[in-house]
């Protein structure tokens, strides 16, 4: 929706077709970003070494970390993307310094805003799940095998 909303109404003609390859360009690097950057912290996660980290160690350091960790995942992710998708759509590049520039800047405010986002954002358990809080009907809970007292 964004996408068509952002190039309006499309025709079928030779130039138009080349306004919708960068930004289909763009459309892969944030679905790559989205699904990379919070692979690391999904593993801090599970295997419980948040805490140990925020325990250890200031939180600007931590911030400045995870950004570094994001800036050359990202720097990876575009470095490999961008060529590989211009020569497979025969795209060229007039200006290679400001599309440098631009995903560089992209890349920073991706790593940056992701990063700010997970460290002021906490949600409670069960936050992320209704059904988990919800009370389903259903049969009571077995009785323990011990008496009550």
């Amino acid at each position: 929706m964004v996408v068509s909303a952002s190039l309006g109404p499309a025709r079928h003609l030779p130039e138009q077709s080349f306004a919708v390859l960068p930004v289909l360009l763009w459309v892969i690097l944030l679905f790559a970003a989205s699904a990379g950057l919070p692979r690391g912290f999904v593993q801090e996660e599970e295997t419980h070494t948040a805490t140990a980290l925020r325990l250890a160690a200031k939180p600007s350091t931590l911030f400045a970390g995870k950004l570094l960790y994001g800036l050359t995942l990202l720097f990876a992710l575009e470095t490999l993307v961008t060529p590989v998708y211009c020569a497979m759509v025969s795209l060229t590049v007039k200006s290679p310094g400001l599309l440098a520039l631009t995903l560089a800047v992209a890349g920073y405010g991706l790593a940056a805003g992701k990063h700010a986002h997970r460290r002021h954002h906490r949600p409670g358990p069960g936050a992320l799940d209704p059904l988990r809080r919800a009370r389903l009907p259903g049969p009571p809970p077995p009785s323990p095998p011990w008496p009550s007292s």
